[in-house]
């Protein structure tokens, strides 16, 4: 992708190919994002059912949660 382009697309489980959720990706890459690094969003619908099911997907496949305080500990 190209950085600050969004596309739009699904989540989708590797495990079942379910579809999870429909979702717009946001990426905006490094040097000019807050932190300074790449950054990838996922905006997805607001209801809980799909952003933990979309959460626990990332966090499998190995993001992690930030610390408090973390991006702007980074951006500093």
């Amino acid at each position: 992708m190209k950085s600050y382009t969004m596309m739009y697309g699904f989540i989708i489980d590797p495990n079942t190919e379910e579809k999870v959720d429909e979702v717009i990706i946001s990426y905006m890459k490094a040097p000019n994002t807050y932190t300074r690094e790449d950054i990838v969003e996922i905006n997805c619908h607001g209801g809980v059912v799909a952003v933990k099911r979309i959460l626990s997907l990332v966090l499998k496949n190995g993001a992690r949660l930030a610390e408090p305080g973390e991006f702007t500990k980074r951006a500093f």
